[in-house]
């Protein structure tokens, strides 16, 4: 029983895991669009803002910085 209940909370978990990935992504992409579009690029080089990388589902706990990708 307990193995079940488990098994149903770490589903649970990995669906919102899902689910906040597709949110950051989607956030990200309307963010880096903001940042190569005319008039938003001209705020963004004088605020140095640069484009973010996309989770790509990769191991985070290592020192593998290429997780992350554009």
């Amino acid at each position: 029983d307990e193995i079940f209940k488990s098994a149903k909370q770490l589903e649970l978990i990995d669906e919102e895991l899902f689910t906040l990935r597709k949110y950051y992504n989607g956030n990200i992409t309307n963010y880096n669009k903001m940042v190569k579009k005319f008039p938003t690029n001209i705020v963004a080089k004088i605020k140095k803002y640069k484009e973010r990388p996309f989770y790509d589902l990769k191991d985070m706990s290592d020192d593998d910085h290429e997780d992350f990708k554009l």
